[in-house]
């Protein structure tokens, strides 16, 4: 069952009264970033009585004890699993924290680390010890320092597009691409220079297409 948020003007009129929106969380998340004030809004879950702070919706937080989505998630054993371009999270909730913790300094920086997901980049596995650079939406980075034995949630989206780049037909493609563009530019050059020799740009594209073609047959 997928779980619906709330979105009401104040705390008095989530009590009773209409929400200004109702949606699933991505959904809530792409109205409310719409809006030009959401100064005084609060933010309710169906089946809770409680009011999630907008901050930790805003920017993209997970609850300590959130639960994957199997249909856009999985689950990675430990981090020698990891790839640079996957976008993760950390999967125990004992290292995650609550929301309510975003009012004290000393663990907010755990929550905007912990608590969100981030694109793993300068992936470095030695023995016991897993680091990378978390790098999240908002553009903030972190230096990850965990244990190899950690697992991790993935969205699926990005482990796909990690495994087209590390196939082998994607490198051939992208060679390909690259010198046709380098072609087209010595001929660019050849061409300032008078060389009337010099191939067209039709003839480049032609044999990269066909080039492509022959790495897809």
């Amino acid at each position: 069952m997928k779980v619906r948020y709330n979105v009401f003007a104040s705390s008095k009129s989530s009590e009773g009264g209409d929400p200004l929106f109702t949606g699933e969380r991505e959904e809530m998340v792409t109205w409310l970033k719409g809006q030009r004030d959401v100064k005084g809004y609060v933010v309710t879950r169906s089946g809770s009585d409680g009011i999630i702070p907008l901050a930790q919706i805003l920017m993209g937080f997970v609850p300590k004890f959130y639960m994957m989505d199997p249909k856009t998630e999985d689950l990675l054993p430990n981090g020698r699993h990891l790839r640079n371009g996957m976008k993760v999270l950390i999967a125990d909730s004992a290292q995650r924290g609550k929301a309510k913790e975003m009012d004290q300094s000393w663990m907010r920086e755990r929550l905007m680390r912990e608590n969100r997901w981030c694109t793993v980049t300068e992936l470095q596995v030695i023995n016991n010890l897993t680091t990378f650079i978390g790098v999240y939406d908002d553009g903030v980075k972190f230096k990850r320092s965990n244990s190899t034995m950690d697992s991790w949630l993935v969205k699926l989206s990005s482990v796909i597009e990690v495994k087209i780049e590390e196939t082998e037909r994607y490198s051939e493609i992208l060679s390909i691409i690259k010198t046709a563009f380098d072609a087209s530019e010595e001929y660019a050059h050849k061409r300032r220079e008078g060389d009337k020799n010099a191939p067209s740009t039709d003839t480049i594209a032609e044999n990269a297409a066909k080039a492509i073609l022959g790495t897809l047959g």
